[in-house]
């Protein structure tokens, strides 16, 4: 998966409550995906990158699919490299 198309499952995981379904990524980035996903969980209506305010978890999903996909990519990949390092991988 390339990582616009993680990003994309990462906005759905965190603005709906949505989960990956087996074999989407390996287990290392299934991990840090449900970790960032986490962090993004829509609760305030605000965008944690910009600050932003949305009214809806469809407008948040597509503000961050839009404005912010590379930022949760990188995101996923450093969360992924930290724990692969914290398992001596």
């Amino acid at each position: 998966m390339t990582g616009d198309n993680i990003a994309v499952r990462v906005a759905r995981m965190a603005a709906f409550g949505e989960g990956l379904e087996a074999g989407d990524l390996s287990p290392h980035l299934a991990y840090a995906a449900a970790q960032v996903a986490e962090l993004l969980r829509w609760e305030t209506g605000v965008c944690p990158f910009c600050g932003r305010r949305l009214q809806s978890r469809r407008g948040y999903y597509i503000h961050l699919v839009r404005v912010h996909s590379g930022d949760i990519a990188r995101l996923v990949d450093r969360v992924a490299e930290r724990g692969a390092s914290g398992r001596g991988l």
